[in-house]
C-alpha cells in the first residue's frame, strides 16, 4: 500500500511541478486544516492546489500552544519548507476562527506578496449550519434518525421496506437512502431527496409494520404528514 501511495503521491508533485515550474511566475496555494486524530492528536494537514491540482504536502502535528502567534509561527515554518523545496507560494488559505484570523494578519506583514485568504467552504459550511439551527432542525434530525436506522438494520427492516418499495413502485432496482455527512452541507439535501421519493413506500412500511413490538421508535415519523410536508419545503 505504501508503495503505491508514493508513486501516486510522486506522481501528483510532478504534475504540479509541470503545472508550476520555477520562473514561470505561477504560484501555489497553500490550503491548510487542522482536526484531531482518534489518538486525540491535533494534526495539521497541508495541500498545495493550482489550475484544479491538488497535492498532499504533509501533515503536521501541533503543540499545546493554538493562538495566533503560535499558529503563525507553525505556519511560516512550513512555509519556509516549501520554499526550500523550489514551490513559489501565492496565497496562504486557512479557516476563519479567531487564532486562525489573526495569524494570517501576523503573516501578512511578514509575506507582503503572499495573499492571505479564510476558507470560503468553511465559511458556507458555518452559514448552513446556522440555517439548520432552527425550525427545521427538528425535520433534520427526524430524517438523520430514519436514515441512520435503517442503515443499521439490516438485517430486518431495511429488507422489508425494500420490499414495500419494490411492491410500491414495481421496481427491480434497490432505491438507497442516503446518509447525511457532517462536513458535506450538500448531503442533507441528498438525504431528505432519498426519502421524498419513496415518499409512499415509506408510509405503506409504517402501516405494514408498525404493529410489532419491536418497531423502531424512530421509523414513526414516516407516517407523519408534518414530516413529509416540512422535508418537501425545508425554509426556517
Amino acid at each position: 500500500m505504501n508503495k503505491y501511495a508514493n508513486k501516486v503521491d510522486s506522481g501528483d508533485h510532478a504534475a504540479l511541478k509541470v503545472a508550476a515550474p520555477p520562473g514561470s511566475g505561477k504560484r501555489v496555494n497553500f490550503l491548510s486544516d487542522a482536526w484531531e486524530n482518534i489518538a486525540k492528536t491535533h494534526i495539521l494537514g497541508v495541500i498545495l492546489s493550482l489550475a484544479g491540482l491538488c497535492v498532499t504536502f504533509g501533515t503536521f502535528t501541533y503543540g499545546s500552544r493554538h493562538d495566533g502567534l503560535a499558529i503563525a509561527e507553525h505556519l511560516e515554518s512550513i512555509l519556509l519548507l516549501m520554499i526550500a523545496q523550489g514551490w513559489d507560494v501565492g496565497a496562504i488559505v486557512t479557516d476563519n476562527a479567531g487564532n486562525c484570523a489573526r495569524a494570517r494578519r501576523i503573516l501578512a506583514l511578514r509575506w507582503p506578496k503572499i495573499v492571505f485568504l479564510f476558507c470560503y467552504a468553511h465559511q458556507i459550511n458555518l452559514l448552513v449550519k446556522d440555517v439548520i439551527a432552527t425550525r427545521w432542525q427538528i425535520t433534520v434530525f427526524q430524517a438523520h434518525a430514519i436514515v441512520s436506522t435503517l442503515n443499521k438494520l439490516t438485517a430486518k427492516w431495511l429488507p422489508r421496506l425494500r420490499n414495500v418499495m419494490k411492491a410500491t413502485y414495481g421496481c427491480t432496482v434497490t432505491l438507497a437512502l442516503v446518509q447525511m455527512a457532517e462536513m458535506q452541507w450538500n448531503s442533507v439535501q441528498g438525504m431528505l431527496a432519498s426519502l421524498l421519493r419513496v415518499r409512499s413506500a415509506c408510509k405503506m412500511f409504517v402501516l405494514c409494520w408498525s404493529s410489532h413490538v419491536d418497531f423502531p421508535n424512530d421509523l414513526y415519523a414516516l407516517s407523519s404528514d408534518m414530516f413529509w410536508k416540512s422535508a418537501r419545503t425545508p425554509r426556517p
